[in-house]
């Protein structure tokens, strides 16, 4: 990555997640580490699956404004760090599917103040820690990944603490973060 000082945009996609390489011995070196402290211009970055975020996140450059991280077993100390990385964060994307963010999806607002979108899942998230996002006072834009029973109430509830500026918009089928996209539109 140090021929690519310049680079903005980069999305690591691995085979599979840390817990799903715990039976593997040795453990596969963590490279992020090592590209991501070579990138100061990097704006956009995508990891999906591999090590755990606590491997990498110190050396996420502060100039990213869109993060997202698809990787299981995502803690509210990696969100933590993440945010204490990444001050002018806009745009999140977290996904620790088959785990899950549940109340901590309330510290989102604490973390991230500046977001403009988010993308999360609401599977196990507590009411009260859902509509805690209406602080995020420049959020634009929610996608919630996963559609539950109810979910259109507490959408609808959401809206109205945002005086209706929040637009929020579901996902019911799950998709593979693997697959391209450009296909859909």
């Amino acid at each position: 990555m140090r021929l690519m000082p310049g680079l903005k945009s980069l999305a690591v996609f691995y085979r599979h997640s840390h817990q799903e390489m715990a039976d593997r011995l040795p453990s596969p070196v963590c490279h992020l580490t090592t590209w991501l402290c070579d990138l100061p211009q990097l704006s956009t970055l995508v990891i999906v699956k591999g090590p755990p975020v606590n491997k990498y996140v110190t050396s996420i450059p502060a100039t990213v404004t869109s993060l997202t991280l698809c990787v299981p077993g995502l803690s509210s100390e990696d969100m933590a760090a993440a945010a204490a990385q990444t001050p002018n964060l806009l745009h999140l994307h977290v996904d620790p599917w088959p785990s899950h963010l549940g109340a901590h999806t309330a510290q989102i607002p604490l973390l991230f103040p500046k977001l403009k979108r988010l993308k999360l899942r609401h599977e196990h998230v507590p009411e009260k820690d859902f509509l805690s996002l209406h602080q995020l006072q420049d959020l634009e834009y929610l996608e919630i990944l996963d559609s539950r029973p109810h979910l259109s109430e507490l959408i609808g509830k959401l809206q109205a603490l945002t005086n209706y500026r929040l637009e929020v918009t579901t996902s019911p089928r799950q998709r593979d973060v693997l697959s391209c996209q450009c296909k859909l539109y």
